[in-house]
């Protein structure tokens, strides 16, 4: 089975049953580059639903979940966002794209 994987209308990763591949422009970006990392957990996510250790179906806005959960804590993310720490400075701390601060505070308030 394969799963391709999109990140905001575009895809950046296909999941095989035993390996992932990045898309060319992902696979270019730096290893810590925040797109990255965001794209290589839903990969991971998708493999996770593959091998049934997590209940599928696969989706990209659930695998982006995963991603943002496993890269930002909830509690620590709360703090700062209260001290009204700005969000450019929230995703460059927890090493994510920008729009991953508004996505979480949607999940925090579900």
């Amino acid at each position: 089975m394969t799963t391709l994987i999109q990140y905001r209308g575009d895809v950046v990763a296909v999941a095989g049953a035993t390996r992932f591949h990045l898309a060319p422009p992902i696979e270019a970006l730096q290893p810590q580059d925040p797109l990255r990392a965001v794209v290589t957990l839903m990969c991971v996510f998708a493999d996770r639903v593959q091998s049934g250790e997590i209940a599928g179906p696969y989706s990209d806005a659930r695998a982006e979940l995963y991603a943002r959960s496993a890269l930002i804590d909830d509690d620590e993310f709360t703090r700062a966002d209260i001290q009204g720490v700005g969000d450019e400075a929230l995703a460059s701390h927890f090493n994510v794209p920008l729009e991953q601060m508004a996505a979480k505070r949607l999940d925090l308030r579900r």
